[in-house]
């Protein structure tokens, strides 16, 4: 089985995506902050279990969510562990086994299953007056990225984890009335967390990719249409607002058997 790095990263984007009509389903309310975040989870993992199944993939991609962190490094060191044995070959030092789930981990079978994909969903990400995302979400950001690359670098090598991602919601606050003005917001958005992951000092065989993209929003088509007044003599931007919500994917990962590049997602 062979799995396009960016096929992964389009799947959990489709799966984002979902959440939107089946929230606005159980509230019939628009323009409200995405959560709890166990619902991007469950949305997320039955767009892969549709991915699968459009790929044909039963019995070879399993799909398991909350995982523990210690049994993913388990799993992932097993079979390689079982292969330096039989060839009487020391094992390499003991990982480092960490408390904690992740929301969302891939299995490679069928028979002898290894893990080869991590997933981490997180809530609404605030912005302070500084322009860097408010310090408590922003620790437990880095620590989270930090824990999809150890998983790869650790992992990697003895056939384990070679894709993770990191999701989260953004709201753009930057008084955005058109889609024009929210491509700006999106632009800018997605340079600041590239230059987050680069400011990580990652292992240089990593590659990542970082999609900025609108989950939903309230914009005008003009400036006519936000100015355009009721019988009442109040705009339609004064009595209505403008909102815009998106979401984001931050993808880190090492080309692999079961993991391949060639559609270069790190250069989108």
């Amino acid at each position: 089985m062979q799995l396009e790095a960016k096929d992964l990263r389009d799947a959990i984007a489709e799966g984002i995506q979902s959440l939107l009509g089946l929230s606005i389903s159980l509230t019939d309310e628009r323009n409200e902050d995405p959560q709890p975040e166990y619902l991007t989870t469950a949305a997320v993992a039955f767009s892969l279990g549709e991915f699968a199944k459009r790929r044909s993939l039963h019995g070879k991609l399993r799909i398991r969510c909350e995982a523990q962190t210690k049994e993913i490094w388990i799993q992932g060191r097993l079979k390689w562990f079982m292969k330096q044995v039989s060839a009487l070959v020391k094992p390499t030092p003991k990982p480092d086994f960490r408390n904690g789930n992740v929301d969302i981990t891939l299995y490679a079978g069928p028979g002898f299953e290894r893990p080869f994909a991590v997933i981490e969903n997180k809530k609404l990400l605030q912005f302070g007056q500084d322009g860097e995302v408010y310090k408590g979400d922003r620790d437990k950001m880095i620590l989270d990225l930090k824990r999809n690359a150890d998983f790869i670098v650790g992992l990697g090598a003895v056939e384990g984890v070679h894709y993770s991602a990191f999701t989260f919601y953004l709201r753009d606050k930057d008084s955005a009335l058109m889609p024009k003005d929210s491509d700006v917001f999106k632009a800018a958005k997605k340079r600041y967390f590239e230059d987050l992951v680069d400011r990580l000092g990652l292992d240089g065989r990593l590659r990542r990719n970082v999609l900025i993209e609108t989950w939903d929003h309230g914009l005008f088509p003009s400036n006519q249409a936000a100015l355009e007044e009721d019988e009442y003599g109040q705009s339609a931007v004064e009595a209505e607002g403008a909102w815009h919500l998106l979401y984001g994917i931050i993808s880190i990962y090492q080309p692999s058997s079961v993991v391949v590049d060639t559609q270069r997602l790190s250069d989108h």
